[in-house]
């Protein structure tokens, strides 16, 4: 029998990098809302942060 994989990701084996994110940069971002940038990377901070701790 095979190994199978079930997720395409490994949490155990990933890591999310957020580089300097600052508010002046995200004003150069055209195809996105800023508001929905800036929601979609806290979000994703906040997601990162919470399967890290647990």
């Amino acid at each position: 029998m095979s190994n199978t994989i079930d997720t395409m990701i490994d949490p155990n084996d990933a890591v999310l990098l957020l580089i300097d994110h600052q508010s002046g940069l995200f004003q150069l971002v055209r195809d996105i809302e800023l508001s929905v940038l800036r929601s979609n990377v806290t979000a994703l901070a906040k997601i990162s942060r919470h399967n890290q701790d647990g």
